[in-house]
């Protein structure tokens, strides 16, 4: 079962099958008088061709979709058409995936293939009198079943027991707890534990997103297509006018945690900088943070750097000023001035990490002033509605244009 979670194990499977056998790529995928596959095209899995049609074929094991990447890849295709796929067209690729996408796949041109799925059109393959190699199809048959059905035991669990990656240890009884505890054991012997994870934070951030259609202020919000990074990387501005609030999602996996991320941003200088207020919530931490590129945070001085930036940009608006005790109290948004319990050091108010990104938080739990994990989804859109408030100031955003690092 080990071997089933590398990616490329299914991959070369399939190549090796669809190679020796050009027409199981009719019964598995619904491709004619396919020629053989062409691998890692494009940094795509599978590009399979007719005479007719190009189809690119990606194959998600411990990954989870995402949409982005799969536009991106039809929209390589669609630029070949003029010159190596002459006389073709792309109308329709393949996902094949452990996991269900959290998007709708029909509309950016694409058909979901499960596991299941795929298991049922290559048991069709095994009937097929030109079949070859039959005992091998047959064990890879037996192992997509397998993962099949235990991805849908863990997910079924979450569901019924918990809360994205939050489980209230307290109302579980001793053998359901037992029960969880050893298919988690299961899913980390079988190296699957990042998958499942990663999934748990695409379901919050689904919550997130569902939320968010509420809330008509967060869906006027300019939609970024890419990361923080890549636009910072790529010298590219996403949002065009400097009245213009962007809003950007995403989820993962950094340091095998699951994290699910929502933030706002604007540009606010002739250098197309763009101030990020944002939710980045990790593990058991629900964090507010700040990204302003201009910002370089010093090694030395760590905590009078970081206060001394927050004091003369922020001033206390988005963050909150330490009591000296383990509570935080922000002001505005969800929270409203309550009072929720961080770990954060009492003579550490901020946290930071790379030279520009800084943040509070305050612990998700079930225990006493922590944020209950079923209340995420709407602190999260509360928040951001505050944040956007701050970012429509023009006196709050013209505090972080005029500070200048020492």
């Amino acid at each position: 079962m080990s071997l089933s979670s590398r990616e490329l194990f299914h991959s070369n499977f399939l190549a090796w099958l669809f190679e020796i056998n050009p027409a199981a790529i009719e019964i598995v995928l619904g491709i004619k008088s396919a020629y053989i596959p062409k691998r890692e095209k494009y940094n795509i899995d599978f590009v399979i061709t007719n005479d007719i049609h190009v189809y690119a074929i990606e194959v998600k094991v411990k990954d989870t979709p995402k949409k982005d990447q799969l536009i991106e890849y039809s929209q390589t295709l669609k630029d070949k058409l003029d010159t190596e796929y002459k006389c073709k067209t792309n109308e329709k690729n393949f996902l094949l995936s452990l996991m269900p996408p959290k998007f709708d796949l029909e509309q950016i041109g694409w058909e979901y293939i499960s596991f299941k799925d795929l298991a049922d059109r290559l048991t069709n393959w095994l009937k097929m009198p030109n079949c070859t190699h039959k005992t091998y199809i047959d064990d890879y048959i037996e192992m997509l079943k397998n993962l099949d059905e235990f991805s849908k035991i863990i997910i079924e669990n979450d569901i019924e027991n918990g809360d994205y990656w939050f489980f209230d240890v307290e109302k579980l009884n001793f053998d359901k707890l037992k029960e969880l505890e050893k298919l988690e054991a299961f899913a980390k012997e079988i190296r699957f534990e990042d998958t499942f994870n990663k999934h748990r934070a695409s379901v919050l951030l689904e919550a997130i997103e569902k939320e968010k259609l509420r809330h008509k202020r967060l869906v006027e919000c300019v939609p970024c297509l890419t990361s923080r990074k890549t636009r910072r990387n790529r010298k590219t501005k996403k949002i065009d006018k400097n009245s213009d609030i962007g809003y950007f999602p995403s989820y993962g996996l950094p340091h095998k945690t699951p994290l699910a991320c929502a933030e706002v941003m604007k540009t606010i200088d002739k250098d197309g900088n763009e101030l990020c207020l944002g939710i980045q919530i990790e593990g058991k931490q629900y964090r507010r943070f700040v990204c302003w590129e201009p910002f370089k945070l010093k090694k030395d001085e760590r905590e009078i750097n970081l206060c001394n930036f927050i004091e003369k940009t922020d001033k206390y608006q988005w963050f909150s000023k330490s009591n000296g005790t383990e509570h935080h109290s922000f002001g505005n948004g969800y929270f409203k001035g309550e009072l929720a319990k961080t770990r954060m050091r009492k003579n550490n108010s901020f946290c930071s990490y790379s030279p520009n990104f800084i943040y509070q938080y305050v612990n998700i739990g079930y225990g006493e002033d922590e944020l209950i994990p079923d209340e995420l989804p709407k602190a999260v859109c509360e928040d951001l509605l505050f944040a956007i408030e701050l970012l429509e100031h023009d006196d709050y955003t013209q505090c972080f244009k005029k500070f200048k690092s020492k």
